[in-house]
């Protein structure tokens, strides 16, 4: 029988608590629950049990270290507040260790982790890219490094408030270097085998809150980022950038300036590799000036029915692709020639909007490639190229001279040989290392993903069918609102 094991936030004058067995299946304790408690109450669990927090949600508690998570459960905070005291670089729950392959859920929580690393944090699971039912939703999180840092190839995330991340809201690693390789293997999108994100709130209202990107990405893993409220106009600042996404591609990751994953490939295990397949789609974006709302520094990329509004005078970049972000810092020998290794490919943008103007009738200032030519020599003459690499419409078949988006097509699709992701480019072009593969382009043919799919609204860890919530706009004096919440009248420490 499923246990559900609930936490008391309960201050009696016995002496601590004393556990026993629970015959009924449903165990209390005697004083507001501390990390020693909740510790034991995992330890004790078995796969599908409940540990709640009951009692007084007014009251809180202080954590000083970190909980794991190592077993197939629910902890549910049951609207209770955890207080980060001192760095917490684990977070409050660490997730790690076992496979995932029956649920395992953080819910119901706020997290004030203002001076703290992390406050979930998931690593170190085992099965793949293919196995994760890890839900973490309907939480709040205010401050911290890392808010929900993401160390596994497959979850999802929904429901939450992130509220002035000092860093970076949410951020995926695909996990372990297999793990990396792992997830290239396939290149099909609207996949249960990513990490979704939908239906979140990423707000940043607090002065001097970092205006870093909200969602940010390295090593392996695909991403489904949807449905989401992404809100910048709270700070007061017209000069403060936000940035909604950026994903990394291959790097350096700490091995001397390598960067690239075909080189020594067993020996430097920590060069990084890019998502295999990006989705961004059905999300709301406002501030008072982003350069950059979208940047995708590798993988295959479909964005689309993105809504941005901007109340600056500035004209952002919606979407800026690039090739290798690092320079010489994390590249060397610098590349000379096209392709990247796990580049932007087969990419498609269509339907976004900005201030409500279509952003595809103006490609050239608000859709762009590859750095400049003053900082990236190498990348000028043979960058990243539209209608090849990436496309302004929906994927057109062959024969099809309009794209479902009403915009004209262009044809052609890019294929992998050998291992995707690989580059038969300089330095990793198949002379040292012949095995890899190559990307080469057919011109005339059918689009990489025409009659793409998206993952079935909600995600199946929700359970049920919903229907998405409707993004209201920006309104008033630069206070955004999302699902009849005022994100602006709502305080946090």
């Amino acid at each position: 029988m499923k246990k559900i094991l609930l936490i008391a936030f309960l201050l009696i004058a016995w002496p601590t608590w004393v556990w026993g067995a629970c015959p009924a299946g449903v165990c209390d304790t005697d004083s507001t629950p501390n990390v020693a408690e909740v510790t034991d109450l995992v330890a004790t669990a078995i796969t599908g049990d409940t540990i709640r927090f009951q009692g007084d949600a007014t009251g809180g508690a202080a954590w000083s270290t970190t909980v794991t998570v190592d077993r197939n459960i629910t902890i549910d905070g049951n609207g209770h507040t955890l207080q980060s005291s001192g760095a917490l670089a684990d977070g409050f729950f660490k997730i790690t260790g076992f496979s995932a392959s029956s649920l395992v859920r953080i819910t119901g929580f706020t997290f004030n982790a203002s001076g703290a690393g992390k406050s979930i944090w998931v690593i170190g699971m085992t099965g793949g890219p293919t196995v994760g039912n890890i839900r973490i939703d309907n939480n709040t999180f205010n401050f911290g490094t890392y808010q929900v840092d993401f160390n596994h190839g497959k979850g999802l995330v929904d429901n939450n408030y992130f509220y002035n991340a000092t860093s970076i809201a949410v951020q995926l690693d695909g996990g372990t270097r297999d793990d990396a390789e792992e997830a290239w293997e396939s290149l099909a999108a609207g996949t249960i085998n990513a990490l979704v994100i939908e239906d979140n709130h990423f707000i940043q209202n607090a002065s001097g809150s970092s205006l870093q990107e909200q969602i940010a990405s390295e090593n392996g893993g695909k991403f489904v980022i949807r449905y989401n409220h992404f809100d910048g106009t709270l700070t007061g600042a017209e000069s403060g950038v936000f940035y909604p996404i950026m994903t990394h591609g291959n790097a350096d990751g700490g091995c001397g300036g390598g960067g690239y994953w075909a080189i020594d490939q067993e020996a430097a295990r920590c060069r990084r590799r890019g998502q295999s397949v990006v989705e961004i789609y059905e999300n709301q974006m406002d501030a008072n000036r982003f350069n950059q709302a979208i940047v995708l520094r590798g993988s295959a990329n479909l964005v689309y029915n993105n809504t941005l509004t901007k109340i600056s005078a500035i004209t952002p970049l919606v979407v800026y692709f690039v090739e290798e972000e690092y320079d010489s810092d994390n590249f060397s020998p610098l590349r000379t020639a096209r392709p990247g290794e796990d580049q932007v490919h087969n990419s498609f943008v269509w339907n976004n909007t900005l201030n409500g103007v279509q952003v595809n009738t103006n490609p050239g200032d608000w859709i762009g490639a590859s750095p400049s030519c003053s900082t990236y020599p190498a990348s000028c003459s043979a960058g990243l190229q539209r209608d090849q690499d990436y496309f302004i419409h929906a994927p057109c078949a062959s024969t099809d001279v309009t794209a479902s988006d009403g915009f004209p097509c262009t044809h052609g699709i890019q294929t992998f040989t050998g291992l995707n992701g690989a580059s038969n480019g300089n330095p990793t072009d198949g002379s040292p290392y012949p095995t890899y593969g190559s990307l080469s382009f057919t011109p005339g043919a059918t689009n990489a993903y025409y009659n793409y799919t998206p993952l079935t609204y909600n995600h199946p860890l929700r359970g049920g069918s919903d229907t998405p919530a409707k993004v209201l706009g920006v309104t008033g004096s630069g206070v955004g609102k999302y699902m009849g919440v005022d994100e602006g009248n709502i305080n946090w420490p």
